[in-house]
């Protein structure tokens, strides 16, 4: 593929601009005081709510690597010898009302 070179004098020249539109000059300082104010504060939320999400992982952490407290263990020594599985649990309910 080839190119055609083309010199400058042919090039299309930028549109004219709008003679009803007024040409703006740089921004005045108090309009770019009060866009970097903006940003400012943009960027504070942002990273607090950044921050906020961060500690409430890192506590969820914290909170689930702690070690759970053990349940009190009754007088009988059969729960104590077996730990915390207690296999009578699982069985049928005992039926009647009377201690026999």
């Amino acid at each position: 593929m080839k190119f055609e070179f083309t010199p400058e004098q042919e090039w299309d020249s930028p549109p004219d601009p709008d003679p009803g539109q007024d040409q703006e000059g740089p921004p005045s300082p108090a309009a770019l005081i009060a866009a970097a104010g903006e940003r400012l504060h943009l960027r504070t939320r942002t990273d607090l709510d950044r921050l906020h999400t961060s500690l409430n992982r890192m506590l969820y952490t914290v909170e689930a690597a702690r070690p759970q407290p053990e349940p009190p263990l009754s007088a009988s020594g059969s729960e104590q010898e077996s730990g915390l599985f207690r296999p009578e649990v699982f069985g049928p309910r005992p039926r009647g009302g009377g201690g026999g």
